[in-house]
């Protein structure tokens, strides 16, 4: 359970943000839009949680 979050963080903030980093300041809310987007087969969990998802993308940043 653990290394499916651990996976998803690694992939997301850290491999995509790499390979997006041409869209320069806007790297970061790529990033977690598309990490909201993966998730949204979990509609009622993921609704409440877009602000972390993109204040996490930020915080990489």
């Amino acid at each position: 359970m653990i290394g499916n979050f651990i996976g998803e963080e690694i992939y997301f903030r850290g491999y995509l943000m790499k390979k997006t980093a041409f869209l320069g300041k806007y790297n970061w809310f790529v990033s977690s839009v598309l990490f909201c987007i993966y998730h949204l087969w979990q509609i009622p969990q993921t609704f409440p949680l877009i602000v972390p998802f993109l204040f996490f993308g930020l915080t990489m940043q």
